[in-house]
């Protein structure tokens, strides 16, 4: 599988855990993308968490997904080798009406037993748990090769006494970035402060890639149905997808078996068990 990462020793830990964090946007980058922010979405009453993607027109999100790829390109040029960029957004914790965000997975969207996927989660302000700050399981990624969309199942797990001791509190300073695989097991904390936690993100992967939906079958129930995918028809028909439907345009590529992908808090707990376990 071709690298993500220029630095082969990034490379290896983003395999090995599933994700790195890595200085990325300077001053002047930081504040453009806060004034972005401020500019396009501070009139809106925002609580509990707020993805710019899906709370608005798809002009705009469109027109956002655009600029803030265009303001991570001087970095991810830096630190990405032969990459493209899927869609950006800003993904907004509120202190106001603030939950913790249970354990998941974000979805499929390549062929990820062919290419590196990250999602790279870059917060405008100094992130850490009192402010709504994320947590990941280690390794997470390597324990299910699942698929995750709209229509397929999807877990969420609020944090147990029996998961908290594996889950990691990341602190990321403003201007770093979390490079995460699509699969590790992550989450974030409640807001607690006094402030909003901004966070501009997107998504990337190799230039090789192409980018497909898993929409599980109506006609036949063993099966799942692959759909070629791009950055306009996920914004234009976010809702539908969102809801275990598609739109009639979607271009079919072909279909798969199907496996009830259930992933229960006791199977994350044994695949940590497992991870855990050192051989004779």
């Amino acid at each position: 599988m071709k690298a993500l990462f220029k630095d082969p020793n990034i490379q290896a830990e983003f395999e090995e855990r599933g994700y790195v964090i890595l200085p990325f946007l300077n001053e002047q980058e930081i504040n453009y993308l806060l004034q972005l922010y401020k500019d396009n979405f501070s009139q809106f009453e925002i609580t509990g968490l707020y993805p710019t993607h899906s709370r608005n027109s798809v002009e705009l999100s469109l027109k956002m997904s655009d600029l803030i790829c265009t303001a991570f390109k001087r970095a991810a040029d830096d630190i990405l080798t032969d990459y493209q960029f899927f869609i950006g957004h800003f993904m907004v914790k509120s202190n106001v009406d603030s939950r913790e965000f249970e354990l998941h997975q974000d979805w499929s969207v390549v062929y990820e037993d062919q290419f590196h996927i990250a999602q790279m989660w870059c917060p405008l302000v100094d992130t850490y748990p009192q402010n709504g700050g994320l947590f990941v399981i280690p390794g997470s990624h390597k324990f299910f090769n699942n698929h995750r969309s709209g229509s397929l199942y999807r877990f969420h797990h609020k944090v147990s006494e029996r998961t908290e001791k594996h889950i990691l509190p990341l602190s990321i300073k403003a201007g770093y970035a979390l490079f995460y695989h699509n699969r590790l097991i992550h989450g974030s904390f409640p807001n607690q402060s006094d402030k909003m936690r901004i966070v501009a993100m997107a998504n990337t992967t190799s230039k090789e890639a192409g980018y497909v939906y898993y929409q599980k079958s109506k006609k036949q129930s063993d099966t799942v149905d692959i759909y070629k995918l791009d950055k306009d028809l996920l914004l234009s028909n976010l809702k539908l997808f969102e809801v275990g439907e598609i739109p009639a345009q979607l271009p079919y590529i072909n279909s798969i078996p199907y496996s009830d992908d259930a992933i229960s808090e006791a199977d994350i707990l044994k695949k940590i068990e497992e991870a855990c376990q050192i051989p004779s």
